[in-house]
């Protein structure tokens, strides 16, 4: 009983690794993931069919010391955070990738139903 147990274990440990690669955006033989760079994903995919600025991001810090119940020096900064969203028509036989990217690094992958015309994907017709 213990062997089928873990026989039946490894091949759905199996079918879930299988599963997570099937979600992935594939350019050609390469992988785009989340944690990717603009820079990778523009060498591996090539330049995307539309990109549009979603949003900017600002926030502030404030920086400096807390002693007895007051701040001692410290200073005031900001940071902008550009979101951008990619977009990839894969053609007629395939979908419309969003890649969407926060301060250069892709943080998801959606699709936006099929696609049209001829592929503009790196290695799909």
């Amino acid at each position: 009983m213990p062997k089928r147990r873990m026989l039946f274990v490894m091949v759905l440990m199996m079918i879930m690794i299988v599963a997570i690669d099937v979600h992935a955006f594939r350019c050609g033989n390469e992988i785009v993931t989340t944690g990717d760079s603009e820079a990778v994903v523009l060498t591996r995919c090539g330049p995307p069919t539309y990109k549009k600025e979603v949003k900017t991001e600002t926030r502030g810090t404030t920086g400096g010391r807390y002693y007895r119940g007051h701040y001692y020096g410290g200073q005031y900064s900001e940071e902008t955070v550009v979101v951008e969203e990619w977009y990839y028509n894969c053609g007629e036989n395939d979908f419309i990738y969003i890649l969407t990217f926060r301060a250069g690094v892709l943080e998801k992958e959606t699709s936006a139903g099929y696609g049209s015309g001829a592929s503009d994907c790196k290695g799909r017709r």
